[in-house]
């Protein structure tokens, strides 16, 4: 097992076992920063071409990793993630979109030589091995607008400021600006340029009245946006009472779907759920109460402002979207069973099936049975196993790691790619 994505370069201990480091020279990670470089990866920090060079570099250092892991070792089950093609898509994208760049060719390049590593692994497998080929997202072009959600429940009387002035986005957007960036980099050290950043962005956690706040936003991701409800058997400043909480639900769903962008007259709302539509198990109260999915195009942001929608600051000129890939090939492969109803949880399932292994009942996914032959699933059906008590054993034995002298660098990277 090699870690990936966040880990840090110095690590030791990134590889299961230990000794397979030794096999990875020159490996790797992910996209970083030039030594002396350490604000976010965007494309005026490292220019398109410093991330298209990156991003191969990248690509071609797992491909060097994966080829000598498959052809040195014993393996029955092998797993590649290629990190770079995520990359390559949020800070290209708009060439690949568009068709009218030099790097349209650049970025065409990328996806061949990708195509021709994995056909380096198809040549290498037996005739008795299956081939899933999955991407957990798609790509598409990056939000153009910002809602500031708490904006929007200011409006509907559901959070109260202590004050009435709002708090403006304009300082966050300062740091967005490669200018602002660059001054302060003179000036200040990291450091004391993060902790500003931090100040900044968490200024909102001041700014509302408890006592007089019903709902409050919680971002999930970009396009998805939670919405908390200051429950009074729940939060120490909560206000909501039990009776309340289904009809303030019902309310902030019905009329989320209804807020329009004033520039299109649009509707900016794909859909409103309770989390219990979405999650479920024990832990669903961590969960926002209500969560709201926007329109591609859109974005949400925390920050109380004068303007309920305003122009996004786009550090990505790509970002995700929910459908991605599934490809399956082999002996045990069903041609043309699929249908786009498959979800990334019914993969690990069907990867276990396929191994003969049984499938932990407590897991969300489900077996992709269509998509296997029916003689195999009648000669090893999927099994369901409870293995809670193996798992608590694992974890009672296994050696603990401590991490914390990597905290502070893995939330720099994490800030270097716009996470945090």
């Amino acid at each position: 097992m090699i870690a990936g994505m966040m880990t840090p370069s110095q690590s030791e201990g990134f590889t299961y076992p230990a000794h397979i480091k030794g096999e990875l020279k020159d490996y790797l990670i992910d996209i970083t920063l030039d030594k002396g470089e350490d604000w976010v990866i965007t494309n005026e920090t490292l220019g398109t071409e410093g991330i298209y060079k990156k991003s191969m570099d990248v690509l071609k250092s797992r491909e060097k990793a994966v080829l000598q892991l498959m052809e040195r070792h014993d393996w029955d089950f092998l797993m590649a993630v290629f990190t770079a093609t995520d990359r390559i898509m949020h800070f290209l994208w708009e060439y690949f979109a568009s068709n009218q760049s030099k790097f349209v060719e650049e970025v065409e390049t990328f996806f061949q030589y990708l195509d021709k590593v994995i056909g380096e692994i198809v040549e290498r497998l037996s005739e008795d091995d299956n081939l899933l080929i999955v991407s957990d997202h798609g790509f598409d072009k990056a939000p153009q607008k910002v809602i500031n959600v708490n904006s929007w429940l200011h409006q509907m009387e559901w959070l109260q400021p202590i004050s009435n002035r709002f708090i403006s986005n304009a300082p966050s957007r300062l740091f967005q600006k490669q200018a602002f960036r660059s001054t302060i980099k003179k000036l200040m050290p990291r450091k004391m340029r993060n902790y500003l950043r931090r100040e900044i962005s968490g200024s909102l956690k001041i700014a509302v009245n408890w006592s007089k706040t019903k709902a409050y936003y919680i971002p999930m991701y970009n396009y998805v946006c939670g919405i908390g409800i200051n429950r009074l058997s729940v939060r120490e400043n909560g206000i909501v009472a039990e009776e309340e909480y289904e009809t303030l639900r019902d309310e902030i769903i019905n009329r989320s779907l209804e807020i329009v962008d004033s520039d299109t007259g649009q509707e900016i709302v794909e859909k409103a759920l309770r989390r219990e539509d979405i999650y479920s198990g024990k832990f669903i109260g961590k969960i926002p109460d209500v969560i709201i999915f926007l329109k591609p195009e859109y974005m949400g942001s925390p920050l109380l402002d004068s303007k309920l929608i305003s122009p996004a600051q786009r550090l990505k000129t790509g970002d995700h979207k929910e459908e991605g890939i599934f490809i399956f090939s082999g002996p045990n492969a069903q041609r043309g069973c699929l249908h786009g109803d498959q979800s990334i949880t019914d993969i690990p399932p069907t990867i276990c099936c396929l191994m003969g292994l049984p499938v932990n009942k407590a897991y969300d996914g489900k077996v992709i049975e269509k998509a296997i032959r029916s003689e195999f699933i009648e000669d090893y059906p999927s099994q369901h196993e409870d293995i809670s008590e193996k798992l608590a054993a694992y974890k009672k034995e296994r050696k603990i790691i401590n991490i914390d002298e990597y905290t502070e660098t893995v939330k720099e990277r994490l800030e270097a790619l716009g996470y945090l």
